[in-house]
């Protein structure tokens, strides 16, 4: 895991961002926030972002940092939607596929986010026995939003979990 301090950054530009929405828009708070948000990327993350989105994968360290780091703020849920959509065009070793199955099930733990759809699309490329078993072992779980994030991923993935007759779908009558 990397030693920059992801959590730091991503608190200090919401806070900047919240200054910014608490009280009328001055020059010195916009380049604070602009500062904070800059400051959320370590040197170089752009530079890997843009080979993984060309295919390179010299990117994709950065990229499963980023992803295992999970920082909250201000456009990181756009920035993790495309890596996960980049991830999914470049080989990957097999201690890679591993960290990246921690992410998605971390994610299905945790929040159904905007780019949670992008991270059921990556799961389809990496599928691996363990993360289908991993998936399966949440079906039962009491925490009925982490049923669903896992019952939604393994329906990307080929499961037919979702296939099951819903009650609204069975009082539904057959068009003549």
């Amino acid at each position: 895991m990397s030693k920059f301090p992801w959590a730091v950054r991503a608190k200090d530009v919401e806070e900047a961002r919240k200054a910014i929405n608490a009280s009328p828009r001055t020059h010195e708070l916009v380049e604070r926030f602009q500062s904070a948000v800059e400051a959320a990327y370590p040197p170089g993350f752009w530079e890997h972002y843009d080979r993984l989105k060309g295919g390179d994968a010299r990117g994709v360290e950065m990229a499963i940092e980023f992803l295992e780091a999970d920082p909250w703020f201000f456009r990181s849920g756009y920035i993790k939607a495309n890596l996960a959509r980049f991830l999914k065009r470049v080989p990957l070793s097999k201690r890679q596929v591993r960290r990246l199955e921690s992410v998605l099930l971390k994610i299905v733990d945790e929040r159904n986010t905007e780019e949670f759809r992008n991270y059921c699309r990556l799961a389809r490329v990496i599928v691996t026995p363990t993360l289908q078993d991993a998936l399966t072992e949440r079906l039962t779980d009491e925490n009925f939003g982490r049923v669903l994030r896992a019952r939604w991923m393994l329906s990307c993935i080929g499961e037919k979990f979702m296939l099951q007759k819903s009650p609204r779908v069975s009082q539904q009558k057959p068009e003549s």
